[in-house]
């Protein structure tokens, strides 16, 4: 049980596979990565945080942070 990942097409979301809830932001395909990679890029940049842990407004934080980090890559 743990974060798990839906997908469709080039776009993808996290979900909780305890409560079957998605949460977070939906992850879009890039020129470069597909959604699917693109979340797991963000989940190993969170290390050892369980995004299903942070509120709402702690994981857009991060996830703009991480966001920023991609856009410099």
């Amino acid at each position: 049980m743990g974060v798990r990942i839906l997908s469709q097409g080039d776009k993808a979301c996290m979900y909780c596979s305890t409560t079957e809830w998605a949460f977070g932001p939906v992850f879009e395909s890039t020129d470069t990565d597909d959604a699917m990679d693109r979340i797991h890029s963000f989940l190993e940049f969170l290390g050892q945080v369980d995004p299903r842990r942070l509120s709402d407004v702690g994981l857009q934080a991060q996830y703009n942070i991480w966001q920023k980090q991609e856009s410099n890559k």
